[in-house]
C-alpha cells in the first residue's frame, strides 16, 4: 500500500495523519495513534450520540493463560505483556500456555488468515518482503520523521507501544511494521528503524503495538524495466580485489571496477573518467576461491541486496560514476538490480540490470574478457583455512542446550579428538556444530533428535544446522556456526574449516548417540567425520532457569545455610497500610558470602512492633490475615512476598530463587536482645522441593 493501515494521508504533516493504527501482533483490532509527533498520543473518542469520551481504549496487563477470547470481546483493551522468563512477552497468555504462531498466516504456505486485519485483496506482509531496502535506497527524511523509498513511497516513524508497558514510545523517532512470520518463543519479524538504522529483519514482542503495511495478494504492477534505459558496454578494468572469509555467512569479497573509458586518479585517490564514459563497481559476494593467488569470480546471478551474503551484490558499494560530454561528473546509485556472472575459456561475461530511483536513469551493461583478481585478504585475520580434506573419528562429544523455541532446540555440540591441555585444543580436532533439534528436552532430560540435519541460517528451522562463518567485534575475528578446527601443534595457530554445503547424521541408541558428518567448506574442501555410538555430555546452558511453567528455580530441597564467619545482615521494612487488622514485616536476610538470601513477608497485629511470633500458610491467598505469611509471586521482575530461597544471579544482575507456597514461619527474641528466625517451607515446582533454615543475629530496621 502507498500508506500505513489506517492512515488518512501517505505522507508528512504536522498532525501526524499519516501514522496510522499500531496493531499488537496476531490481534485483528486497531488502536489509533494520536495527533502530532510525540509520545503522549493523547486519543479523543466520540460514543454514538457525538460525545467526547475518554475511557473506550484503556490498558490492562494480560492475567490469564489462554487470552484470546477476552481480547475478542474487548477489541479497546490494549493487553500488555507479563514477563515470562528471561524477556518475552504476548498479549496472547501470561505464561506461555497459550501461544499460537499462526494467527496472522498459515503453516502450510503462509497464507492470509481471518486475523489478519488488512482489507480484502491485501494482506500483512511475510518475512522477507522488504529484502531489498537498504541505507542507500530506503532514506531516513529528519524534516518528515520517516524514511522515503522511490518505489515503497513514505514510511513514518510512527512509533510503538510497548510490550511490557502498553505506553507510547519513540513518535517520531523509530518505525516498527509487523509481517506475519514468527519467530522463536513469542517473537515475530518486523522491519525496524531509526534515523541511522535499518533492519529489514528484526523483530519483537508480540505484545508490542507496531504499524502494518498491507502488501498485495494479488500480481502487483510490473516492476520498471531496466532495458528502457542507457546500454553501457564496458571493455576496460579499473580495479579487481578479493578478500576470503568477509561475509557474513563465510563467502568471499570480489570487488570490480569496470569502464568504457580510460580514467586518471585525483588528489583523492578516486578514479575519474578522463572523457565522457562510465566507471561502474560491483561489490560481489561468493563462494570463496580455492586459490586465493588466482581468485576465479563463480557463475551465477548476483542479487543487490543488504547484507553480506553468498550471491549478493552490497548495494552500499556498488554505484556507478559517470562524466558527461560537458566535464560534470554525476553519479548512479542502484536500489535494485541483478549481475549475472558466465566463466569461458575466452574470460568472463558479466551483464548487469539496475533499477534507479528516478527511472529515466535505469541502466543495463556488458562487459566481456579476462579478470585478474588480487587477493587482499587480511593475513592479520587469524583465520588460516584447510585446504586438505579432513576424515577423522572422534573421541568425545559434548551437546550444550542453548535453549528452546516454538519449533526448535538449539544445542552447541562439540566433537573432538586428539589432545587437550588446560581445556585447549593443542593437537588434533574439533569440531562445533550449531544444531536446531526438534523440540525434544526438557531440564529434566535433554534430547537431540534423530535423523539428517541439512545447512540452514535461521536458527528457527528443526532438522538444521548454522553454516558456519566468522564476525568482527572491536577488530576481534570471531567464529560461529558449524565449523572445524584442526591444530598439528601447540606451537601453531588452528586451521579452520568453515561447514557450507552438506549434511550431519545424528543417530540414537537409549543416551547414546553417533554422528556422522560429510561437509564441504567455501573452499570446496571436503570434512568428513564420525563419532562412533557412545557417551554424550550434556550441559545446560541455564541451569538456573526454572525446570517448568513454575518460578522456583530448585531441583532438590535446599537448606539455606549461615555460618559464623559468614558476613550476613538482617533487614525489616514495616508497612501499616497494605492489610487491614495487621502490620506488615518484610524481612530480607542476605548472606554476602554466598550470596544467597530470604526474603519473608508476614502478618503480625495490627500496631505490633515485633516481628515476633509464628506465621502459617494463609488459608486465604488473597486475603492473608495477620499471624500468617504472603505466599511468594513475582511482578515482572521483582521479587515479592516470601521467598525462602534466594540467589543474587550477577549475569542477570537480578535475585532468583523459589518462592513459598506452604510452610511454617518461626520468630523468636534471644537473651541477648538478637532474634532466631527459623522456617520450612515448600516451593512451587512439581513435585515441590523443601526449604529450611535457621538464622541468628540483630535486625536493622529501615523506614
Amino acid at each position: 500500500m502507498t500508506r500505513n493501515l489506517g492512515a488518512l494521508s501517505d505522507d508528512y504533516d504536522e498532525a501526524g495523519s499519516a501514522k496510522g493504527f499500531v496493531y499488537q501482533w496476531g490481534r485483528k483490532d486497531p488502536f489509533p495513534s494520536g495527533e502530532g509527533w510525540n509520545d503522549l498520543n493523547d486519543i479523543t473518542v466520540y460514543d454514538a450520540t457525538g460525545a467526547a469520551t475518554s475511557t473506550l481504549f484503556t490498558n490492562e496487563q494480560v492475567t490469564v493463560a489462554a487470552n484470546l477470547q477476552n481480547a475478542v470481546e474487548n477489541p479497546t483493551t490494549f493487553y500488555y505483556g507479563t514477563r515470562i522468563g528471561d524477556d518475552y512477552y504476548d498479549w496472547l497468555t501470561a505464561d506461555g500456555s497459550g501461544k499460537n504462531n499462526r494467527m496472522w498466516e498459515t503453516a502450510s504456505d503462509g497464507g492470509k488468515i481471518l486475523f489478519d486485519p488488512c482489507p480484502p485483496g491485501w494482506r500483512v506482509p511475510r518475512n522477507g518482503s522488504w529484502k531489498g531496502v537498504n541505507e542507500a535506497n530506503f532514506i531516513y527524511d529528519e524534516v518528515a520523521f520517516g524514511r522515503r523509498h522511490a518505489l515503497l513511497g513514505y514510511y513514518p516513524s510512527a512509533g510503538n507501544r510497548g510490550a511490557a508497558s502498553g505506553y507510547w514510545s519513540f513518535v517520531g523517532g523509530q518505525a516498527s511494521y509487523w509481517t506475519s512470520t514468527p519467530t522463536q518463543e513469542h517473537y515475530s519479524y518486523m522491519l525496524n528503524f531509526l534515523p541511522s538504522y535499518l533492519n529489514p529483519q528484526s523483530n519483537s514482542n508480540r505484545a508490542a503495538g507496531c504499524s502494518v503495511r498491507c502488501v498485495s495478494e494479488t500480481q502487483g504492477e510490473p516492476e520498471p524495466d531496466p532495458s528502457a534505459g542507457e546500454n553501457f558496454p564496458l571493455d576496460q578494468v579499473t580495479e579487481a580485489a578479493y578478500q576470503a572469509g568477509t561475509g557474513s555467512d563465510g563467502s568471499a569479497n570480489y570487488y570490480i571496477g569496470l569502464s568504457d573509458v580510460p580514467f586518471e586518479l585525483n588528489d583523492q585517490g578516486e578514479q575519474i573518467p578522463t572523457e565522457a564514459g562510465m566507471i561502474l563497481y560491483l561489490d560481489l559476494y561468493g563462494p570463496a576461491s580455492k586459490d586465493a593467488s588466482a581468485a576465479v569470480l563463480p557463475d551465477g546471478v548476483y542479487t543487490l541486496k543488504s547484507g553480506t551474503t553468498s550471491r549478493t551484490a552490497n548495494p552500499d558499494y556498488t554505484w556507478a560514476r559517470l562524466k558527461s560530454d560537458d566535464g560534470s561528473i554525476t553519479y548512479r546509485k542502484p536500489v535494485e538490480g541483478t549481475i549475472e556472472v558466465r566463466y569461458t575459456a575466452d574470460g568472463y561475461v558479466i551483464e548487469g540490470a539496475f533499477i534507479m530511483g528516478n527511472t529515466e536513469e535505469n541502466f543495463t551493461f556488458t562487459y566481456e574478457g579476462e579478470l585478474t583478481f588480487v587477493d587482499r585478504t587480511d593475513p592479520s585475520g587469524g583465520m588460516p583455512v584447510i585446504n586438505e580434506p579432513v576424515n577423522v573419528t572422534f573421541t568425545s562429544a559434548w551437546a550444550t542446550w542453548e535453549y528452546t523455541g516454538d519449533e526448535s532446540d538449539r544445542y552447541t555440540v562439540k566433537l573432538q579428538e586428539g589432545t587437550v591441555d588446560g581445556g585447549i585444543l593443542t593437537k588434533g580436532h574439533q569440531l562445533t556444530i550449531d544444531l536446531l533439534s526438534t523440540p525434544l528436552s526438557s531440564k529434566e532430560e535433554m534430547v537431540l533428535a534423530e535423523g539428517v540435519y541439512s545447512p540452514g541460517s535461521d536458527y528457527v528451522t528443526p532438522m538444521t544446522f548454522t553454516q558456519g562463518a566468522t564476525f568482527n567485534l572491536m577488530g576481534y575475528v570471531y567464529y560461529y556456526g558449524t565449523y572445524i578446527q584442526q591444530v598439528e601443534s601447540a606451537e601453531t595457530s588452528p586451521l579452520i574449516g568453515f561447514a557450507q554445503q552438506g549434511t550431519i547424521e545424528v543417530k540414537r541408541s537409549g543416551d547414546q548417540y553417533e554422528f556422522i558428518v560429510d561437509v564441504t567448506t567455501p573452499e570446496g574442501v571436503s570434512i568428513k567425520g564420525s563419532y562412533p555410538m557412545g557417551d554424550v555430555t550434556f550441559v545446560d546452558n541455564a541451569p538456573d532457569k526454572p525446570a517448568g511453567d513454575w518460578l522456583s528455580i530448585l531441583r532438590e530441597d535446599k537448606t539455606v545455610l549461615f555460618n559464623p564467619e559468614d558476613a550476613s545482615e538482617c533487614r525489616v521494612w514495616t508497612y501499616t497500610s497494605y492489610y487491614e487488622g495487621a502490620t506488615e514485616f518484610e524481612i530480607l536476610v542476605d548472606n554476602n558470602t554466598t550470596d544467597e538470601a530470604f526474603q519473608l513477608n508476614v502478618l503480625a497485629a495490627e500496631g505490633a512492633s515485633s516481628i515476633v511470633g509464628t506465621y502459617t500458610t494463609p488459608k486465604d491467598p488473597d486475603n492473608p490475615q495477620a499471624g500468617e505469611f504472603i505466599l511468594g509471586y513475582q511482578n515482572l521482575a521483582v521479587k515479592r512476598g516470601t521467598w525462602p530461597y534466594l540467589y543474587y544471579d550477577f549475569s542477570g544482575s537480578q535475585y532468583i530463587g523459589a518462592p513459598a507456597t506452604e510452610g511454617t514461619i518461626e520468630i523468636r527474641e534471644l537473651e541477648d536482645g538478637k532474634v532466631e528466625i527459623q522456617f520450612e517451607m515448600k516451593d512451587d515446582a512439581e513435585p515441590k522441593n523443601t526449604i529450611r533454615s535457621v538464622w541468628s543475629g540483630t535486625i536493622r530496621k529501615v523506614n
